[in-house]
């Protein structure tokens, strides 16, 4: 019934739009909390006058964030079938998710407090 409203290419379309809507979506709000806490602590820093050493880009995160990005556009390029398409988007958006969380839980385990 679903297949006479609406083709299988329409369900994969809105599949692919939806999932980097949410991949766009989740990689922007990550990027500016993280940069809002970057900026805290520095400033932690200069007011407490210590010298803080924010954890550094590796390039294995620089990596995972690409490969969730192809999982996330790989579904637009070749059009599989509608499940195939979900668990990559699905895929893409939670390994996204997880990668970024982790990444501002380093920030968050404040330098400042080590000491």
């Amino acid at each position: 019934m679903v297949e006479k409203i609406m083709n299988t290419y329409t369900l994969d379309l809105i599949t692919c739009v939806t999932g980097l809507t949410l991949w766009v979506g989740i990689f922007v709000y990550f990027t500016i909390r993280i940069s809002l806490v970057k900026k805290s602590l520095q400033t932690q820093a200069k007011i407490a006058e210590k010298s803080c050493t924010l954890p550094k880009l590796s390039s294995r995160y620089v990596v995972a964030v690409l490969v969730s990005f192809v999982l996330a556009v790989l579904p637009y390029l070749v059009l599989f079938k509608l499940y195939i398409t979900i668990v990559l988007e699905g895929c893409a958006v939670l390994g996204l998710f997880m990668l970024m969380r982790d990444r501002l839980q380093e920030f968050t385990s404040s330098p400042l407090d080590k000491d």
